[in-house]
């Protein structure tokens, strides 16, 4: 749907990115960059349909292209339940964050951290929390989300997979936009069929879809 709809992109299945990751990176950041324009799509949520199919690593990423690009980004941890920002990022041990803020033992100022000499605050899940759909699912949630929308360019929201637990339709119905995260030669089609149903059921506007641990040459 021309400038509105997120191209599919493919991402190599390596971690570190090399050439043609890092290319798909910047393709993906320009196609949010239109959409964005667009649509005023400030706020995205990243999902899957299950675990383990990079999600977490696209949206690290996808912040980190962002930022090469000038811009400020806000990556929030929104995964209550087995969140991975802190160990990937290597962030302080400090037990504050997303949770902290939504439970009210914490202001969210004192929950951001700062990657070094990237425009990027970082706000990790904090305490896993024994209620996370509860937790999200209220208006404290939303006031955060629209406080980061005042002072960044763009907020990337790193959710749950879609498929396993309601905490990513929650939080998505607060987003602009969602991209489907899909692991190649993982996920089969139906849960796919049903993850994209369910954000769309959510009246979740799907941006597109990244596709992860693809490989170029092994593939026809």
């Amino acid at each position: 749907n021309g400038v509105e709809t997120v191209q599919n992109i493919t991402i190599n299945r390596q971690d570190t990115l090399d050439f043609q990751g890092s290319e798909a990176y910047k393709t993906l950041r320009t196609n949010l960059d239109f959409s964005a324009s667009a649509s005023k799509s400030k706020c995205i949520l990243v999902t899957s349909a299950l675990p383990d199919e990079s999600k977490s690593t696209v949206s690290i990423n996808i912040a980190l292209s962002m930022a090469d690009s000038g811009k400020s980004v806000a990556l929030v941890e929104c995964d209550l339940r087995k969140p991975t920002l802190r160990r990937y990022l290597r962030l302080n041990s400090s037990k504050l964050g997303l949770s902290s803020v939504l439970s009210g033992a914490a202001v969210l100022e004192e929950c951001i951290q700062v990657i070094p000499e990237k425009p990027i605050a970082v706000i990790a899940a904090g305490v896993i929390p024994p209620n996370p759909s509860e937790l999200l699912n209220q208006e404290r949630m939303c006031a955060v989300i629209h406080e980061l929308k005042e002072r960044y360019d763009y907020v990337i929201l790193d959710a749950p997979p879609i498929s396993v637990v309601t905490d990513a339709a929650v939080v998505g119905r607060m987003a602009d936009g969602a991209l489907l995260v899909v692991r190649s030669r993982y996920a089969p089609t139906r849960l796919i069929r049903t993850a994209l149903g369910q954000l769309q059921a959510m009246d979740i506007r799907v941006l597109g879809a990244v596709v992860t641990r693809f490989d170029t040459k092994k593939s026809a």
